[in-house]
């Protein structure tokens, strides 16, 4: 999780002089090597800064406060600060970080984590909004070390989810159930064929509400990925919550209103297949037609750009085969 920088000052702080020069060397022609924009424009920081705030929101809103910078060294930077709780659902042996809406039974509302966190909600959101445009999500979770056995997301909306891996580890891929996969893992008295993905340093789209999906096991550190996905009913929230609404905008969660507006404003009324540089997807305006981009999608995989967060490589937004 270490960022260059960290990396830098570690070795001025662990290596002779003899040991220190080629290494600086190396890290500068790795430096000019680096194609594209590694510095990019950052949302503004929400209100003042608290000096009684957690660690992480301080130096989320001074790193917002910078107006420009590397969105992945800055979202690996804050997430190593984060106050992590024990994941309590019973599939689940690891820790988690839950920002935006929760639904739960019949109740709804913004997370606790959130009220203390909004500049930390505003750089990962831009993260998710740079990785896959025009995705929708109410709510984000972070997971630590998490080793899930296979499970399905039930209060998730179905639809599309966003895992965004932060941390370089070795193997420790997402195993999703498909009729037509090479591996198998058994639930109950079931055995189930899957595909792994990889989540290093990769983003990978699925609906997780509908799909069966597991944790492998990883080596070489931490594990820590994001989820960005949309909570079940979040259209039919009662008229006293509607304002959340709002304020997860103001946060950077993405909901319909302002995707359809965003989608009307790049692609006209009509469902159109754009390309934004390498980053291809499907994009209507009209609520019924965005709602099956799952479908015609499927599961995606992109890899991140370990300093811009953003795709290399393009969706896949063949139909699927009849």
């Amino acid at each position: 999780m270490a960022t260059r920088n960290d990396l830098i000052a570690l070795a001025h702080r662990h290596l002779s002089d003899v040991e220190l020069r080629p290494f600086l060397l190396y890290a500068e022609a790795l430096d000019t090597a680096i194609t594209g924009q590694v510095i990019v424009d950052l949302p503004r920081p929400i209100g003042a800064l608290d000096d009684t705030a957690p660690p992480a929101e301080q130096l989320a809103w001074h790193t917002l406060s910078e107006e420009r910078g590397s969105v992945w060294a800055a979202a690996r930077s804050v997430v190593q600060l984060l106050r992590w709780d024990t994941d309590p659902r019973a599939f689940a042996n690891g820790r988690s970080f839950t920002l935006g809406l929760f639904a739960k039974g019949g109740l709804r509302g913004l997370t606790r984590s959130t009220q203390y966190h909004a500049n930390v909600c505003r750089l990962l959101n831009h993260m998710v909004s740079d990785v896959l445009p025009l995705h929708e999500w109410t709510s984000l979770t972070l997971t630590l070390d998490d080793m899930c056995e296979p499970y399905v997301d039930r209060g998730n909306r179905e639809g599309r989810s966003l895992l965004v891996g932060l941390s370089n580890h070795d193997q420790g891929g997402i195993w999703i159930a498909s009729q037509d996969g090479g591996g198998f893992a058994e639930v109950g008295d079931t055995i189930y064929a899957g595909d792994v993905f990889q989540t290093s340093a990769k983003a990978v789209t699925f609906d997780a509400k509908r799909c069966l999906h597991s944790t492998c096991n990883w080596t070489g550190g931490n594990r820590i990925v994001m989820i960005a996905y949309c909570v079940a009913h979040f259209a039919a929230l009662p008229a006293n919550l509607r304002s959340l609404g709002k304020r997860l905008r103001a946060l950077g969660f993405a909901t319909w209103p302002q995707l359809a507006a965003e989608a009307t404003e790049r692609l006209g009324s009509n469902l159109s297949l754009a390309r934004l540089g390498t980053r291809a997807f499907v994009c209507a305006a009209h609520r019924d037609a965005f709602s099956g981009i799952p479908r015609t999608i499927g599961t995606a995989v992109l890899d991140v750009d370990k300093e811009r967060a953003t795709p290399v490589a393009a969706l896949d937004c063949r139909e699927p085969s009849a």
